[in-house]
């Protein structure tokens, strides 16, 4: 089943869909099931409760300011503080071999850059236990720059350019994300109650630590072309999963940009829950697309994983060798 959600709104449940609380005093407000920040404009109408708003709040803030920052000011997406969108980025140059210059760069000069995790099938698919680790999680970096960084700049064209990029990404915050989108995609659906919800409500809400089991990708990550019909797309199947019925949500954000420029969640992320015939049950990913123009990272990456949850880290990328967009993966071997 395939779907663009995108313009609907969906009738509430007169609950919260997350904690099954009436609101109190507060009442209950409108959910996003993309959030706004991205674009999203489909809705479950009082929906959530004002102190789950607050939980989910802040897992897509992580994603509209940190991961897709970048993405959403060059490519102009809507935002509630237009006036707050940034005119510029702060940027680390190194020029030459030795000077490493701080500036900020104004937005049409400074080059988009996108890290998106690749991550390992749900472990839930593969009839594995629950974990806390994205084992073998690796990044693929997406970039639309100029190629004529050294003029844009006022730098000579002999001097090697480069430019620091942060490689930090909380992979637990990411999949909350995703989770709460696949779970609202669900409940749009198949109704509150038409689905076993097992720990997705307490998974979204960061009270349930195993994010992996039903989070993840699959092989075909990387690999779609854009659609220039859609904004966003979802596709629900279930499938067997060791006797049972998992409900299985594939998430594509940003269907419509290429490759170099996208980013959905990078590639098909799965978020499955195990469920009994004949209750349906639910499960997310995402996808991206890949670009043209794919070449292995040299040298070093100064990355590596910190605890089970996060990618730290942080590289010096080429500027004059990165050209006006492309895609890079930074595997496991890169890792410093």
């Amino acid at each position: 089943m395939t779907e663009d959600i995108q313009g609907r709104k969906y009738t509430g449940f007169g609950r919260c869909i997350y904690c099954g609380s009436d609101g109190g005093e507060t009442g209950l407000r409108d959910e996003h099931i993309v959030p706004f920040s991205l674009g999203g404009n489909a809705v479950i109408e009082r929906a959530s409760c004002a102190g789950c708003e607050k939980k989910t709040s802040r897992i897509e803030g992580y994603l509209s300011r940190i991961i897709f920052l970048q993405f959403r000011t060059h490519t102009g997406v809507q935002t509630r503080r237009p006036k707050e969108r940034p005119k510029s980025f702060d940027a680390v140059l190194r020029i030459g071999e030795r000077v490493i210059q701080a500036r900020s760069i104004p937005v049409a000069d400074h080059p988009m850059f996108l890290m998106m995790p690749i991550l390992p099938i749900a472990a839930l698919l593969r009839n594995d236990p629950p974990t806390a680790e994205f084992e073998g999680a690796t990044v693929n970096l997406y970039y639309g720059g100029h190629d004529n960084m050294h003029e844009r700049l006022g730098l000579d064209k002999s001097e090697r350019l480069q430019m620091k990029i942060d490689t930090t990404m909380n992979l637990a915050l990411i999949g909350q994300a995703l989770a709460k989108i696949s779970f609202c995609t669900a409940v749009a659906t198949f109704g509150l109650d038409g689905f076993n919800h097992l720990d997705l409500p307490r998974l979204i809400l960061g009270d349930y630590p195993f994010v992996p089991y039903y989070v993840g990708g699959d092989a075909t990550q990387g690999t779609s072309l854009p659609d220039p019909d859609s904004l966003h797309h979802s596709d629900i199947e279930i499938v067997d999963v060791g006797g049972s019925r998992v409900l299985v949500v594939r998430l594509r954000l940003f269907a419509n940009h290429n490759a170099t420029v996208t980013v959905s969640q990078p590639t098909k992320w799965l978020l499955a829950r195990r469920i009994q015939p004949p209750v349906f049950t639910l499960s997310p990913p995402g996808q991206c697309n890949r670009s043209r123009g794919k070449r292995e990272l040299r040298g070093a990456l100064r990355q590596r994983v910190v605890g089970p949850q996060m990618l730290n880290g942080a590289r010096m990328h080429d500027l004059g060798v990165l050209g006006e967009q492309g895609i890079h993966h930074l595997s496991r071997e890169h890792w410093g």
